[in-house]
This record gives C-alpha cells, sequence and structure tokens, in this order.
C-alpha cells in the first residue's frame, strides 16, 4: 500500500506573520498577477442581494383606493335606508370609521367589505 501523497493536486499558501508585511506581499502579487480574488456566499452575501434588488425594484407597489363614485353608491344606498354610518357599522359589526374612509374614497381597496355592505343594503 502505497501512502505518498501527489503534490500537484495541492495549491500552494502563505502564511505571513506580519500584519504590514502580509498587506504588501499580497498587494505586490495582486499586482503581478497572482492573486485569484474568490466570492464566498454565505446568509450575509444572500441578504445584501436581497437588499439591492429591493432597492433598484421599479415596480410600483402601490395598493388601489376605493373610487369616490362607489362611496357615493354606498352612501346612496345607505341614506335610502335612512342609517347612519355609525348604525350600519354596528350592524355589520365594523367600526363607523371604516364605513366614512370607504364612502369618502380614502380607504384601501377592499373588495370583501364593500361587496359584504352592498349586500346587505340591498336586501333590506
Amino acid at each position: 500500500m502505497d501512502h505518498s501523497i501527489d503534490e500537484s493536486l495541492w495549491d500552494a499558501v502563505t502564511v505571513l506573520k506580519n500584519k504590514r508585511k502580509a498587506t504588501t506581499s499580497l498587494n505586490t502579487e495582486k499586482r503581478n498577477g497572482n492573486v485569484e480574488a474568490v466570492i464566498k456566499g454565505g446568509a450575509g452575501l444572500e441578504k445584501k442581494q436581497q437588499m439591492y434588488k429591493l432597492d433598484n425594484d421599479t415596480e410600483s407597489l402601490k395598493q388601489e383606493k376605493v373610487t369616490l363614485s362607489i362611496g357615493k353608491q354606498l352612501s346612496k344606498l345607505r341614506n335610502e335606508k335612512k342609517l347612519s354610518q355609525k348604525e350600519l357599522a354596528k350592524q355589520l359589526n365594523i367600526k363607523a370609521i371604516d364605513i366614512n374612509t370607504i364612502e369618502s374614497g380614502k380607504s384601501l381597496n377592499n373588495k370583501q367589505l364593500i361587496s359584504r355592505i352592498r349586500k346587505h343594503l340591498q336586501k333590506k
């Protein structure tokens, strides 16, 4: 059984103990083109890449708001039933401010809530 090691498979490694010499020696090797830069991965690099993608994302992520026409329609239906915003909110078990923001067009477009309000007002 041969225990000899094939030295052609090994890379030369230089260990320098003096930091100043190490820096100047490394810089000299860089200038000569004898140093190969290798980027090591890891969680830190992956996180930086994700942040870079987020920072350079050009897609607009704004949510659309309720149009004023929808708010006016709901307000008209509510007034036909002679209900205040507070009474309607109590019947639907939601906050009166939610009714107010929808009717004024300041709310985000919550289609489920708007549908629920509309169905409730049309069934009476």
